[in-house]
């Protein structure tokens, strides 16, 4: 690095065709220095490799803390707005607090008689997830009976002995 510097005043410094000869020095130099930050960049990255591989299967909570971190995944700061506005109610400082909190605890929570719900789409969701229930626990009961079958079968008795 020292020594790309001193060619690149000696450039400045010189004319002519002693100039040519420092400018070719220069470049034989650079190129030493690009490749020898080449190999420190390959050593770092094969090192970071290396450490990632021997969190991989030991330590997954570790190796993912790493990998997130070489690829710059962080967690964002969580803060809330400097002004909550919720419906017409518009708060600043610890009150937005409490709007916030109240907001959110309505979330997942709905009123059958909200102008604004949709009940048949309530209704509709609701009989196919029961459903959708009903036919898991049939599916359910008939792979326990035929299991059952398949051991009874295998100790060469029949299903009523």
């Amino acid at each position: 690095m020292r020594e790309e510097n001193r060619w690149r005043k000696e450039m400045g410094r010189v004319r002519g065709e002693e100039r040519k000869r420092v400018v070719e020095e220069y470049k034989k130099t650079r190129e030493k220095v690009k490749k020898i930050l080449r190999k420190k960049e390959k050593r770092r990255q094969q090192e970071k490799n290396e450490k990632l591989e021997n969190f991989r299967g030991r330590n997954e909570r570790e190796y993912w803390k790493y990998l997130k971190n070489l690829i710059g995944i962080k967690k964002k700061e969580e803060r809330l707005p400097e002004e909550v506005q919720i419906g017409d109610r518009v708060e600043r400082g610890e009150k937005r607090k409490e709007v916030w909190n109240e907001a959110f605890s309505k979330l997942g929570k709905f009123d059958l008689e909200d102008k604004n719900f949709d009940k048949q789409a309530y209704i509709s969701m609701k009989q196919q997830v029961e459903k959708w229930e009903r036919e898991k626990g049939e599916r359910e009961r008939g792979e326990r009976t035929h299991k059952r079958e398949r051991k009874c079968r295998g100790r060469g008795m029949s299903i009523g002995e």
